[in-house]
This record gives C-alpha cells, sequence and structure tokens, in this order.
C-alpha cells in the first residue's frame, strides 16, 4: 500500500505473508518511509490502521517540529 499526502509519498506498507514467518503472516510492514516518515520502525503493526496510525504520527511529529523551528 502507499500512502501519500496530497502528491507526495510518505509511506510503502505491506502485509506479511507466510512466507516471512507465521507469527508475521496478515500483520503490516513499514517497507520504506519517506520525508516525516523516514525513521522508518523495527516493528511490524497488527493491521493497516496501526500502521497508518504509525504515519500519522509521524507528520504529527514533522508539525511539531516545524512548529518549534519557526518560533526559535
Amino acid at each position: 500500500m502507499l500512502v501519500f499526502l496530497n502528491d507526495t509519498l510518505l509511506s510503502v506498507v505491506t502485509q506479511l505473508r507466510n512466507s516471512v514467518g507465521e507469527e508475521f503472516a496478515g500483520r503490516w510492514f513499514i517497507e520504506a518511509g519517506f520525508g516525516p516518515c523516514s525513521r522508518t520502525p523495527s516493528q511490524v503493526f497488527d493491521t493497516a490502521e496501526d500502521a497508518m496510525q504509525w504515519v500519522r504520527g509521524c507528520l504529527e511529529e514533522d508539525a511539531t517540529v516545524w512548529e518549534h523551528e519557526a518560533v526559535a
């Protein structure tokens, strides 16, 4: 799944299959992150929504950083 904000690619999220290992089958993994999501986590997510929540968190963190830099 490609995750965009407007026309900007933020993340590539994939659903893992049995070939990775049965304990990970059906879970979600951030294959790559870009911009505010460039620090990819070393974890898997139970649902696609959990992975999307991680992406949203990156955007919120990035907005906070920019807000503080603008004030400084």
